[in-house]
């Protein structure tokens, strides 16, 4: 048992030095003086979101971006609340102003068992006249200079797709605040994948690709029937066509940020529709990185609960809590700098023994069953 731990510990150490490493190669792009010149399609889905579709409107609308260079496509699909007329008010009035905000109304597709969004995305980029799509979410927050940050890297690297940071905000709760710190290092670990030249994880809500691009992989028709996946399915396909055109934006201005689920039921709910796509991956590295990520943390949670049995699995059981906090550690402390989140540090080693068991019952329960979404039942 000790070999094998022994095994597990040097491979998750280099894994997270091999995600530090490319977190640390990135480069912010420059901030020039220029003028803007790519033009966008902004597309966002919205479901049931009359809390939060107002101050969408109102964020797109006040991007320091000319108004002839993007356009807003709101695309609705199928609320039951009053997503739809509320968003209809507010495009009437930012209008009257910059005239380039649409709205339209997804009707549901009965074909189409889960995968709602990926069709309202669809949709949407179907009625686009721009060659640059950005993709963000509805019940986001972005601020003026977030196109620029798009306009810059895309000037400067000319890249086929984009993936941007999405983080949580307004924690209050110290679930939210442990939410926080395991979110901003899968951002990080997402980045550094591609700065490897391996991407991995991106995040719908906030990234940008070619239209050509997007056409020429067969958008989402391979992966329609799940409810995840219109990013990182997409991302993975993009990058085995154009392997070096798939970029990272690190700028702080690029930043979306949304809230953390409140309650554990609605965590639950969350992360079992990142989970159910795990297994669709295509890409062998993507799947063998998760596999082994899986089986390290199932192994620290046995070793830990044996332990109690038995003092035999104190010294396996040591060397994997110990390697995984040291470890991640070298990860989460400038994440943390980066993102702002270092005021949660001190939290870390409740989330990290926390993550364990998150990790090995989620793997589990991911692929089974259905969960409501979105006020949908999806499987």
């Amino acid at each position: 048992m000790i070999a094998i731990a022994v095994i597990f510990v040097f491979g998750y150490l280099l894994l997270l030095v091999w995600f530090l490493s490319g977190w640390l190669r990135i480069k912010s792009p420059l901030k020039t003086a220029l003028n803007p010149v790519i033009s966008f399609s902004i597309i966002v889905p919205a479901r049931n979101e009359e809390h939060n579709i107002t101050s969408t409107i109102k964020d797109l609308a006040a991007q320091n971006y000319p108004p002839e260079l993007f356009e807003v496509i709101i695309v609705d699909d199928d609320s039951d609340d009053h997503t739809f007329s509320l968003a209809q008010t507010k495009i009437n009035t930012v209008n009257k102003i910059y005239p380039n905000f649409k709205l339209i109304r997804l009707k549901k597709d009965e074909k189409i068992l889960s995968g709602h969004k990926k069709q309202a995305i669809e949709s949407g980029i179907s009625l686009s006249k721009y060659d640059w799509i950005v993709t963000t979410d509805a019940d986001c927050r972005r601020g003026e200079n977030w196109l620029r940050s798009f306009d810059r890297i895309i000037i400067q690297l000319d890249p086929v797709l984009v993936s941007a940071p999405v983080l949580f905000h307004n924690e209050h709760t110290l679930f939210q605040k442990i939410q926080s710190l395991e979110f901003l290092s899968l951002v990080g670990m997402g980045a550094a994948a591609i700065a490897n030249g391996s991407p991995n994880l991106c995040n719908g809500a906030n990234m940008a690709y070619k239209k050509s691009g997007f056409y020429e992989v067969g958008g989402f028709t391979d992966n329609i029937g799940l409810s995840s996946g219109d990013d990182e399915f997409l991302m993975h396909k993009i990058s085995r066509i154009y392997p070096k055109k798939v970029t990272f934006l690190k700028d702080k201005e690029a930043f979306v940020l949304t809230n953390a689920p409140e309650t554990l039921k609605d965590f639950i709910r969350q992360r079992k529709r990142w989970v159910s796509k795990s297994t669709e991956y295509r890409k062998k590295e993507v799947f063998a990185i998760l596999l082994f990520v899986y089986v390290f943390h199932f192994l620290l949670l046995v070793t830990g609960i044996i332990y109690i049995l038995s003092a035999f699995f104190l010294i396996p059981f040591i060397l994997l809590l110990g390697t995984k906090i040291l470890a991640e550690l070298l990860l989460v402390i400038p994440l943390s700098r980066y993102f702002g989140k270092v005021r949660y540090m001190p939290l870390y080693p409740l989330a990290a023994i926390l993550y364990v068991i998150y990790v090995v019952s989620i793997g589990i329960i991911g692929n089974s069953g259905k969960y409501i979404w979105k006020g949908r039942s999806v499987s």
